[in-house]
C-alpha cells in the first residue's frame, strides 16, 4: 500500500493497487447478492476482507479518488484542520493529470496546459486559488504566443486577453 501525506497527521492517501509487499491481495469491497452464483445481481457493497489500515482507523472525511478535484478537496479540508483519508484505486495519485512514457516519448494523459496560474484573486484559475490557500506553488512558464498545427497548415497564435479585444 502507498501512504501519501498532504499535511502531516491530517491527510493520508492509500492506494489499493500498489506493487509494494503490503498490497491487498483480495478486493476490499465486493458486491453482495442473494444469489452467490451471480454477485452482480445486487448493487450493495460489503466489506469482504478486512485488512488493518496502516494508520488511524478513523477520519473526519473520506475522499474517494485522488484526481485534481479529490486532492484539492482533501488539501483544503486538511488545511482547515480536518483529518482526511484519500482512497485511490490506482497506484499513483493524480487521476487523469499524470503522464506516461513509451519508447522515450512522454505523453500527458490529461490536461497539459493550464492558464491563469499567475493571476491572483477572483480571475485566477481555480486550481491556482486552491494552491494559494494551501501555501503551495508550481513552476509556471509564460507564453505570449505558440504555434498551432492543423491539417490545413500552421499559424502563430498570440496569447492573452488583449488579443481578443481586436
Amino acid at each position: 500500500m502507498t501512504l501519501f501525506s498532504l499535511f502531516p497527521n491530517r491527510s493520508h492517501f492509500l492506494s489499493f493497487n500498489s506493487e509494494s509487499p503490503a498490497t491487498l491481495r483480495k478486493p476490499v469491497f465486493a458486491r453482495t447478492s442473494s444469489n452467490p452464483q451471480n454477485p452482480s445481481s445486487n448493487g450493495s457493497l460489503l466489506v469482504k476482507d478486512h485488512k488493518p489500515f496502516p494508520g488511524k482507523s478513523e477520519a473526519d472525511v473520506v475522499v474517494i479518488g485522488s484526481g485534481i478535484g479529490g486532492l484539492c478537496c482533501a488539501g483544503l479540508l486538511a488545511r482547515y484542520q480536518q483529518d482526511v483519508l484519500v482512497l485511490e484505486s490506482h497506484d499513483v495519485p493524480g487521476g487523469a493529470a499524470h503522464s506516461f512514457e513509451i519508447k522515450g516519448y512522454k505523453f500527458d494523459s490529461g490536461p497539459s496546459l493550464f492558464s491563469g496560474f499567475q493571476s491572483r484573486g477572483p480571475q485566477a484559475n481555480p486550481l491556482a486559488q486552491v494552491l494559494d490557500a494551501l501555501g503551495e506553488s508550481v513552476p509556471c512558464v509564460s507564453y505570449d504566443s505558440w504555434m498551432v498545427y492543423v491539417p490545413e497548415g500552421e499559424f502563430l497564435s498570440r496569447i492573452g486577453p488583449t488579443e481578443f479585444y481586436k
